[in-house]
């Protein structure tokens, strides 16, 4: 499964990033690592769930826990001070991320 990063999206006004397969849209030019890491979380969950299903479960589970208990929100925030592994690092430089290595 692969996305490509798109870096300083003026439209994204409303948000640091957001995954919306196969992109990974961020608001500014050079997103943190902590924000690239927190999205990576929702790639690595789309992967695991299938692109159908992670979406059609996240907009369910939107309206029924709210943004900030949503169980997949939930992980990506506990996660995204994490350091990025040597491949994480690789894509947030390239803008390309490859979850089938």
């Amino acid at each position: 499964m692969k996305f490509i990063v798109l870096k300083n999206q003026q439209w994204m006004f409303w948000a640091g990033g957001i995954v919306l397969y196969p992109f990974v849209i961020f608001s500014m030019r050079y997103p943190s690592r902590q924000i690239f890491r927190h999205e990576l979380e929702h790639c690595y969950q789309i992967q695991r769930k299938g692109v159908f299903k992670f979406y059609t479960s996240y907009v369910f589970n939107l309206f029924k826990h709210g943004y900030r208990q949503h169980p997949d929100e939930v992980p990506a925030y506990d996660i995204q001070h994490t350091k990025l592994t040597a491949v994480e690092e690789n894509w947030y430089n390239t803008g390309k991320i490859n979850l089938e290595d």
